[in-house]
């Protein structure tokens, strides 16, 4: 047995005609806190694979960075 495939189009006409608006551009990364970065590397560094160690030492750090977990930011 064959199917067929189908397209769909999910997209409304407004967006077809006039596309779709590219999103805002982040000009640095949006990092962690200080203090949560240092309380990841001191209570779950020690567990940690070299590999994994890594990528949490060099994370970038924004000490104005809201918490995600707790509050959505664009």
């Amino acid at each position: 047995m064959i199917l067929k495939s189908k397209e769909l189009d999910f997209l409304r006409i407004k967006n077809l005609k006039i596309g779709i608006p590219l999103p805002k551009q982040k000009l640095s990364p949006r990092g962690i806190t200080s203090e949560r970065k240092s309380a990841i590397l001191s209570k779950l560094g020690p567990l940690m694979p070299d590999n994994r160690r890594g990528f949490w030492e060099t994370l970038p750090v924004n000490d104005s960075s809201a918490d995600l977990t707790e509050i959505y930011e664009d």
